[in-house]
């Protein structure tokens, strides 16, 4: 995973950061989601976003190693 994706993730996902992996809900995510379309945000940034997100394990073990420390 690159380093960009890394902090395009952080930069939209923060709040995700404190939480370990069994905290983090589809719930929470569908929060997030409809908070950026009340700012306005486009459904495909949204989509874009949530779906990087999900992508991020994959590559994350795909790789073999974390790129970043939480």
């Amino acid at each position: 995973m690159t380093s960009r994706t890394v902090n395009h993730l952080c930069s939209r996902f923060n709040f995700l950061l404190e939480k370990d992996l069994d905290q983090i809900t589809a719930w929470g995510i569908e929060k997030w989601r409809s908070e950026q379309r009340k700012l306005g945000k486009a459904t495909a940034t949204i989509n874009y976003t949530v779906n990087t997100l999900k992508g991020a394990p994959s590559r994350v073990w795909g790789e073999s190693r974390l790129p970043f420390y939480i």
